[in-house]
């Protein structure tokens, strides 16, 4: 039997139907690795950072430029994590 969608939750005979989540855990899961991506990202930054605040100002360009390419990827890596938290429907 097919119960109305307005149906309470208790009310339904939930072994006849398929667990909702299913659908989710493909989404969760590459959402999960992309939180490692970044966050991997986000420590190589604050590593790279932290050595350059104790060696400065040797190679400041190389150095420097070095952080900027860093800190793009972080924002590429929390572009693709906003795209994919939009496409989860929580």
């Amino acid at each position: 039997m097919d119960h109305p969608r307005w149906a309470h939750e208790r009310c339904i005979d939930w072994g006849e139907r398929d667990f909702p989540g299913t659908k989710k855990l493909p989404h969760l899961r590459t959402l999960a690795r992309s939180l490692l991506r970044a966050h991997r990202v986000l420590l190589e930054l604050g590593l790279l950072t932290a050595q350059t605040a104790q060696s400065w100002p040797d190679g400041a360009p190389d150095v420097l430029s070095d952080i900027r390419a860093s800190e793009q990827l972080l924002r590429d890596e929390i572009r693709d994590l906003r795209r994919q938290f939009d496409r989860l429907a929580l």
